[in-house]
């Protein structure tokens, strides 16, 4: 609902991949034919860290597998709980803070990607950072 793919890139199904995090890809993947992304079907898959992305639109890499996005892919939103992320070529990065469960976007790696943020996503965000500056949100 907050991420807009390139009309060229992404079919009726959405699929995320999970690198690692098997729990929150179970989670998910519980009665998964019920979700949606926007107006999307949500599909899940788990890949290797070494593995082909090609079929992900959205990759989620446990910060136990390994840290490091590498170059933002066109058309692949990238999503970590790993610690400076956004800084290593992710787009979100997750956190908890005083027990709430945060983020911090990286627009400029969503704009190498192809991906657009909406603004409402970006306002709930912790930190957003561009252009090598990070502004905090709230």
């Amino acid at each position: 609902k907050f991420v807009e793919w390139p009309s060229d890139s992404v079919s009726d199904e959405l699929t995320v991949c999970f690198i690692g995090a098997a729990g929150v890809r179970d989670a998910l993947a519980s009665g998964i034919e019920m979700k949606r992304g926007g107006q999307h079907r949500l599909a899940v898959q788990a890949i290797d860290a070494g593995s082909s992305r090609t079929g992900c639109e959205v990759v989620y890499v446990d910060a136990t597998a390994g840290s490091s996005a590498g170059e933002p892919l066109p058309s692949m939103l990238m999503v970590s709980d790993a610690a400076d992320f956004v800084r290593r070529g992710g787009i979100i990065e997750l956190f908890t803070e005083q027990n709430r469960l945060r983020f911090n976007i990286n627009l400029d790696n969503a704009q190498r990607a192809g991906l657009r943020i909406s603004s409402a996503l970006l306002k709930l965000a912790s930190e957003v950072e561009r252009q090598g500056t990070r502004s905090k949100t709230r």
